[in-house]
């Protein structure tokens, strides 16, 4: 699958739309990119919620961003 950047849009989400074109994509592929990279965005979102927390800042939108990025993530598994 070529690397096409679209903001916004997952290399999954980009796949299957490709595939409902008749275009002949790796959906597998792109899967797995989409999701090493939300993966990567929770780990990275997590050491932002320790290193606020250790600060005592509100870490209310951060959890929020997480929820959604775990939610986002268990939707690729499928």
């Amino acid at each position: 699958m070529n690397k096409e950047y679209h903001p916004g849009v997952s290399p999954l989400e980009h796949a299957k739309r490709k595939q409902a074109e008749g275009r002949e994509v790796n959906v597998e592929k792109a899967r797995e990119e989409t999701m090493a990279g939300l993966t990567d965005a929770i780990k990275a979102t997590k050491r932002r919620i320790a290193e606020n927390r250790s600060k005592g800042a509100d870490i209310t939108d951060l959890n929020k961003h997480l929820k959604g990025l775990e939610r986002q993530l268990e939707s690729a598994k499928r």
